[in-house]
């Protein structure tokens, strides 16, 4: 019994002697360069230790280092920050070191954008099998996985299986491994799949599925036939890449259904984590130096403006290609995008980055972008194209400044051409200037900040023909059409100042824009569409009204001026809101104090094919002295005027407009004081015939420089047809009363207007004053055969021979009578 407690003793002392010398005789710089050589022959890229092995048996034999570098040490494509292997007992007493378990400790990856790094991953080799078992964690998240290869080697037939538990995702790989240094290192089918990518930072309720066929080797990786889908969206393609100098990428992609808005803001989860407070981060790779900024189009860059510091790789040839049918961004839609641009030597040729809409319209961009000095520089030509319109820019950007310079625009006839600067910040900084054919030249600047689907411009200053704006105006692009709502003020608006013909702005054929062989027909309007000519007097135009400027954006502006000229009409404290929606202007309000009065209007204009104008209009507490009414040298230079009307018409041209006007309207003016006439003088003069005197006399008494007060002129007038009529407009006043029946046809710019004048109250028959033909012009004519018959039967011949006598005239009833009211104009 004693022999065999000795045995044992002496074996286990063996044994003890054994696991703590043998593993002592493991040369372990041999192990670390074998470990380096192997690796790097698998990965095909250089595998550095940083520091060296070491060895711990106790509590369990365990094998250490520090960082470990992938790549060129100087700039590594990775690193892991610590090495820890638990080493399986029985090949370590057979001095064979053979990781058991296998820990990399913040492992990071160099990425496009700065570097990617894990918290740990682990391995586990299972006994008696090829199965590699571990996981891996970063911030919240943790992937196991599982793996094989046939080989002992560590080639042959391979298998790996990735399971992410938090966003429901797996990876499963199936293919053969060799050393990765061959030609073709690995090769077999990669399938992805995640139930929902919010958990990694994508949009909510976003499934992924993905495969390709993955080979490398020889320095090189490839994925091909790659389809996958993420959410609605498929994508097809390719990614192929070669280590070298330079390492060549070639990325190209098909995708459809792409829906930018619903990555517009994802959760903000980090993909990865800090490191760990209690483990020392691992040392950060390289970062290539800056530069300062280049100089500014509009000055100093403010602190709101940071400038993104960016060097691009000049040992990497990449060639991108991506094409996308059904984009969806910023509430807009459109048919088609295309990327394609080349990076070669530090600079990044875009050949073509364009979107479509499902219109026609497209906007392209081309150009280089480059880094001098690490300050990104951008230099190309942007292109616009939609029906009937063309627009063309040099752009040139370097951060935070973009010029658009040599802009021209081509809209139907009309030349645009113009410039606009802009500084990028919070807000974006803007200023330019345009001659735009027909309207001419005009400037603006103001502060951009981004809005929903849109922007928002405050602090906006507009001029254009004299006239200065400054506000505020927001813009969406979420609809079918622009939406553009403003609220703007101005010190003086003059609209005949902005409506004053100025040049069209279309191309004349045989200009160096435009060959002579391009010149269009003249257009052919049949002559039953045809509106007749309007009177050479008329303001009236057979041109066809162009409403098409109604279609371009819908919108609301509010509008504050001092004063409003229009017509020699002044408004003042002006305050309008205009609105356009799907072709309609309306005008919501326009009110303002006009002579003295509360002037109110409101308005709407369809631009359909055939133009409709609706409105109506007010005026209250007016004085009339400011208003200019009147009939020749007689006018109403007092009384308060009320007035109101309402219109509508329609038709193609202005000249169908006048012709088909109707609406009614009516007009009191009270408490008033006509000049230029004295009808209580006449009246009294008349009413004594005998002692009438003179005719000088009786002039000087009823028409150099007389007033006659009124208590009221009233009336009312109605339009249809384009004629407007009014037969009750009658004037009440101290020695008599006047009576206006007027028709006035527009479309023929002719009046036919009568003004009956009736001294006194008693039955003597009026003095009509008759005003025919054009309008502004009209021939003035006194029926005077009535009340001359009236007088002559009142004895008036008699005085009017003894006037003659005195005066050495022959007298003539008819002529003295028109002398004597030769002040109402007639002739």
């Amino acid at each position: 019994m004693r022999r065999i407690a000795r045995i044992i003793a002496g074996v286990s002392i063996v044994v003890a002697t054994s696991a703590v010398v043998l593993p002592l005789t493991i040369d372990l710089d041999k192990v670390q360069r074998r470990s380096a050589e192997r690796l790097s022959r698998l990965l095909g890229s250089p595998v550095t230790f940083t520091e060296p092995l070491r060895l711990h048996l106790l509590p369990i034999p365990i094998l250490t280092t520090g960082r470990v570098l992938i790549g060129d040490p100087e700039a590594p494509a990775a690193q892991v920050g610590g090495i820890t292997s638990r080493l399986a007992v029985a090949p370590l007493l057979a001095g064979l070191v053979e990781p058991a378990e296998l820990t990399l400790e913040r492992p990071a990856f160099r990425l496009p954008g700065g570097q990617a790094q894990i918290d740990t991953i682990t391995l586990v080799r299972q006994t008696f099998s090829p199965l590699v078992t571990g996981e891996a964690r970063w911030g919240a998240h943790v992937a196991t996985f599982a793996g094989s290869v046939a080989g002992d080697d560590g080639t042959g037939a391979a298998n790996l299986s990735l399971r992410l538990p938090s966003a429901g995702g797996a990876l499963d790989f199936a293919g053969r491994i060799s050393p990765l240094a061959t030609a073709r290192g690995l090769t077999g089918r990669l399938t992805v799949v995640a139930a929902d990518l919010a958990p990694l930072g994508g949009p909510p309720n976003m499934p992924l599925n993905f495969e390709a066929n993955l080979a490398a080797g020889g320095g090189e990786i490839s994925l091909s036939d790659v389809k996958g889908r993420i959410g609605t969206t498929r994508i097809e393609g390719g990614l192929a890449a070669a280590h070298g100098d330079p390492v060549v990428i070639d990325v190209t992609a098909k995708v459809a259904d792409l829906d930018l808005d619903l990555w517009a803001a994802p959760a903000p989860t980090p993909a990865i984590a800090e490191p760990v407070a209690d483990k020392p981060a691992a040392d950060p790779l390289p970062a290539s130096p800056g530069a300062p900024a280049a100089p500014s189009l509009l000055g100093p860059a403010t602190e709101s403006a940071p400038m993104p510091r960016l060097a691009l790789p000049t040992g990497i040839f990449a060639n991108l290609a991506i094409a996308i049918d059904g984009l969806r961004w910023k509430g807009q839609s459109l048919a088609q995008a295309r990327f394609e641009a080349t990076l070669e030597q530090g600079a990044v040729l875009v050949r073509e980055a364009s979107v479509a809409r499902a219109d026609g319209s497209r906007l392209a961009v081309e150009g280089a972008l480059t880094t001098p000095d690490g300050a990104p520089h951008f230099a190309g030509l942007v292109k616009f194209a939609a029906d009937k319109r063309t627009a063309t820019a040099r752009l040139s950007a370097t951060w935070p400044d973009i010029a658009f310079d040599d802009i021209v625009v081509h809209a139907g006839d009309r030349l645009i051409r113009g410039r606009l600067a802009l500084r990028a910040g919070q807000p974006t900084a803007m200023q330019g200037k345009a001659d735009i054919g027909g309207i001419g030249p005009i400037s603006a600047s103001g502060l951009v900040s981004p809005a929903v689907n849109g922007v928002d411009i405050q602090s906006l200053r507009l001029s254009w023909r004299g006239l200065d704006l400054t506000g505020r105006l927001a813009a969406s692009f979420a609809g079918p059409r622009p939406r553009i709502d403003a609220d703007l003020a101005t010190d003086f608006l003059d609209i005949d100042q902005l409506t004053a013909p100025r040049k069209s702005g279309a191309l004349s054929p045989g200009t160096p824009l435009v060959p002579p062989t391009l010149s269009r027909p003249p257009a052919i309007v049949p002559a039953a569409a045809r509106s007749p000519a309007p009177p050479r007097s008329s303001p009236w135009s057979t041109d066809p009204i162009d409403l098409s400027a109604l279609q371009a954006a819908d919108g609301q502006v509010s509008l504050s001026a001092r004063t409003l000229a229009i017509q020699g009409l002044r408004l003042d404290g002006a305050k309008a809101r205009l609105s356009v929606d799907n072709g309609t202007a309306l005008l919501e309000s326009l009110t303002g104090q006009l002579w003295n009065g509360t002037f109110a209007a409101s308005g709407r204009l369809a631009g359909a094919t055939q133009p409709n104008l609706t409105g109506q209009w007010s005026l209250n507490g007016a004085n009339a002295g400011a208003i200019g009414l009147g009939v020749g040298d007689v006018k109403v230079t007092d009384g308060r005027v009320d007035a109101q009307a309402r219109f509508s018409t329609w038709g193609r041209t202005t000249q169908d407009m006048a012709g088909r006007l109707a609406g009614d309207g009516r007009m009191t003016v009270t408490d008033g004081i006509v000049s230029g006439v004295d009808l209580p003088a006449i009246h009294r003069r008349l009413a004594d015939i005998g002692s009438l005197g003179n005719i000088g006399a009786l002039l000087k008494s009823g028409l150099a420089g007389g007033k006659t007060r009124f208590s009221s002129l009233a009336g009312t007038m109605q339009a249809k047809d384009g004629v407007a009529v009014t037969r009750d407009l009658k004037l009440t006043a101290e020695g008599g009363s006047a009576a206006v029946d007027s028709s006035v046809d527009l479309p023929r710019w002719t009046t036919d207007t009568a003004v009956s004048l009736r001294i006194g109250e008693g039955a003597a028959p009026p003095l009509v004053v008759r005003l025919e033909g054009p309008i502004d012009n009209p021939r003035k004519l006194i029926d005077a055969n009535a009340i001359q018959r009236y007088l002559v039967e009142k004895g008036l011949g008699r005085a009017l021979r003894k006037g003659g006598e005195e005066s050495g005239e022959k007298p003539s009833g008819k002529r003295i009578l028109q002398e004597l009211f030769k002040g109402l104009g007639g002739r």
